[in-house]
């Protein structure tokens, strides 16, 4: 089918339907079954996708776990790949609003949309065309209109609302519904939700998308956080993660270039003791070198970050028996 690349939940999906085998098909099969009482024989079961009558279709597209998470509907041929001899759509074969209620009433017997709560307003464009968006209490509907569209709709996607754990970059109030940005794309998110958001902190909130909505790119105001609180480097490059586990008497070390070993100034170095929340901050000098104020002893885990450099991660141990004048000697690598 004819779908963009870039969605992050369709390609992870893939990705885990490889490596997962039965357990993820089980779960397909599940929704497949349950789709065919609703729509009728699939026509195509491994793409999930079904008849709504004449050239309509709908495709239903599952999470990793088989839960649905997106359903798209419109014509034949708006999915080239999979209707290649389908013919163009045309006016007549635009959605009237009894259309795209019965189509609504039809997807939300196999996953509970819930009721309206936002009409959509104004169209704004959007990647294949004018998007007007409704807000329904378990789902965002983006609907593709035509430029004089009269009530009309010319396909639509379906995203419901589902969990996800990231650092909000930033949060959109206009126009029109809320919307957040994450990991460079942007997702709808219930407008009471998205004031208990905090930018830049790993949390877990509910969003629906990636949206095709056109807006402006993300622009990070607040650094961007990962699950430990340490600093994720923007953009982000591959993190190298250390297995030696080092033990010194107190936090304090140089960051150099490897293998050159040129020390490296104003690197990010972020302590956080495990089991706790603080995250401790400091930067390197000219020389490298960076120290922390004593700790009691303890487990640490670390993040050391630089514009240009691969992130580099590990574990310490503050001990007051460690040998006298034992430093962190890290050593960064150039990423890309």
């Amino acid at each position: 089918m004819n779908k963009q690349p870039s969605r992050i939940w369709l390609t992870i999906a893939i990705l885990v339907f490889l490596f997962a085998g039965p357990a993820f098909a089980a779960h397909s099969e599940s929704l497949v079954s349950k789709a065919s009482r609703i729509f009728g024989p699939p026509l195509n079961a491994e793409h999930m996708v079904f008849t709504l009558g004449g050239n309509r279709v709908v495709w239903l597209i599952p999470d990793v776990k088989g839960e649905l998470i997106e359903a798209d509907v419109g014509n034949k041929s708006d999915y080239v790949n999979e209707f290649p001899n389908a013919a163009k759509a045309n006016d007549a074969d635009l959605f009237t609003q009894e259309d795209y209620s019965r189509a609504i009433q039809l997807v939300s017997k196999l996953k509970d949309i819930g009721k309206l709560r936002e009409k959509h307003g104004p169209a704004v464009p959007g990647d294949f065309g004018l998007i007007e968006t409704d807000h329904f209490e378990g789902a965002f509907v983006e609907r593709i209109v035509p430029s004089i569209s009269e009530g009309r709709v010319r396909k639509f996607k379906i995203y419901f609302l589902q969990d996800a754990k990231a650092s909000p970059e930033e949060i959109a109030d206009t126009p029109p519904p809320t919307m957040v940005c994450f990991a460079e794309m942007w997702y709808y998110v219930p407008s009471e939700l998205a004031r208990q958001l905090t930018l830049g902190e790993w949390q877990q909130f509910q969003v629906a998308g990636p949206a095709l909505r056109r807006y402006p790119g993300c622009h990070r105001t607040t650094p961007v956080r990962d699950a430990d609180g340490f600093t994720i480097e923007q953009p982000q490059t591959e993190t190298v993660v250390l297995s030696t586990r080092f033990r010194v008497r107190q936090l304090t070390g140089v960051v150099h270039i490897g293998p050159e070993s040129e020390p490296v100034e104003s690197a990010n170095v972020e302590f956080r003791r495990i089991g706790a929340r603080t995250v401790l901050r400091t930067t390197t000098d000219a020389c490298g070198t960076f120290r922390l104020p004593p700790q009691a002893d303890g487990q640490f885990k670390f993040k050391v970050t630089k514009d240009g450099f691969k992130a580099l991660r590990g574990v310490v141990t503050v001990d007051s028996h460690a040998p006298m004048n034992t430093r962190l000697m890290l050593v960064l690598y150039v990423g890309t």
